[in-house]
């Protein structure tokens, strides 16, 4: 017996390669950046590119350090990393 088995892309879904950031990441560039915290609200700043964010709270701050894989390419063969063997690229 042989059993074929094909992956078809129209069956992801929208949560599918969304993972928590293990650093804190800036919102627009998503480098590395610091964090300060004043009265119940979130500022990032000092990130490799100069941004600075203000004003977020607890709540949107959860949502902004999420890190979706289906965005991340290898420039040679175009995959995403979510669709790699063990989500890792290899050179």
């Amino acid at each position: 017996m042989c059993i074929l088995v094909y992956y078809n892309n129209s069956n992801i879904s929208i949560n599918e390669g969304i993972i928590k950031s293990k650093e804190v990441k800036c919102p627009k560039c998503k480098e590395n950046c610091l964090i300060s915290f004043d009265d119940y609200k979130i500022r990032l700043y000092d990130c490799k590119n100069g941004h600075m964010t203000d004003n977020i709270f607890l709540n949107e701050f959860d949502n902004l350090q999420n890190i979706n894989e289906n965005e991340i390419k290898c420039k040679n063969c175009n995959n995403t990393k979510y669709k790699t063997y063990n989500k890792q690229f290899y050179k």
